[in-house]
């Protein structure tokens, strides 16, 4: 229940922003993972220790994905702007101060109306 809370903290934070970034599981060492590619367009966000965060979105930041993990968890959460479900995949826990690097971060939809960010191995929580 924590990890779906603090994706949908994290999509209150980005929605409607347009910060544009590459995408993939990010793990903030220092306690703070940026969002963002330039100085002009980042977003620092603080999630709780031994969280991991990804974040895709197109350039006006109008689509995109969120996701979190827990760093000795065995789930991965994520959803995205066009989605009404949090989707959740099984994981192999990397380790404090280790990004996840399996499975890929889910990637952003590639409109408005349709997504595809979530196929083989993401469930939709009920």
């Amino acid at each position: 229940m924590k990890k779906i809370l603090a994706v949908a903290a994290l999509l209150a934070c980005a929605a409607g922003t347009s910060y544009a970034v590459t995408n993939g599981w990010g793990y903030g060492t220092a306690g703070t993972y940026t969002f963002g590619a330039t100085a002009a367009t980042q977003l620092a966000f603080k999630p709780s220790a031994n969280v991991g965060m990804s974040y895709d979105t197109d350039s006006g930041g109008t689509v995109y994905t969120v996701g979190a993990y827990h760093a000795q968890g065995n789930k991965a959460y994520a959803t995205s702007s066009v989605d009404t479900n949090v989707y959740y995949t099984d994981i192999t826990a990397p380790g404090i101060n280790v990004a996840l690097s399996t499975p890929a971060a889910p990637t952003k939809p590639t409109s408005a109306t349709a997504s595809t960010a979530f196929g083989a191995g993401w469930t939709a929580s009920k």
